[in-house]
């Protein structure tokens, strides 16, 4: 989510983001210590990923889309 907060707060602001497809990351897997594990998610952890998302789209959106969403 916080990719997506940070495009749209870019994006408010007037400027354009533009991603290099040519560009890689290498992530390093680290231990987890919450509802979310790297082999399955929980109906917890997908419920707290929802609501983050919403709260990006609450916080980014006018009031039509954020009904939309909703």
């Amino acid at each position: 989510m916080n990719d997506l907060s940070f495009s749209l707060s870019v994006r408010r602001t007037g400027w354009k983001m533009v991603y290099d497809p040519r560009v890689a990351v290498d992530h390093f897997p680290a231990e987890r210590f919450d509802d979310n594990g790297r082999d399955a998610q929980t109906l917890g952890a997908l419920a707290d990923t929802a609501y983050n998302l919403h709260l990006v789209l609450r916080e980014h959106l006018g009031p039509f889309a954020r009904h939309v969403a909703w």
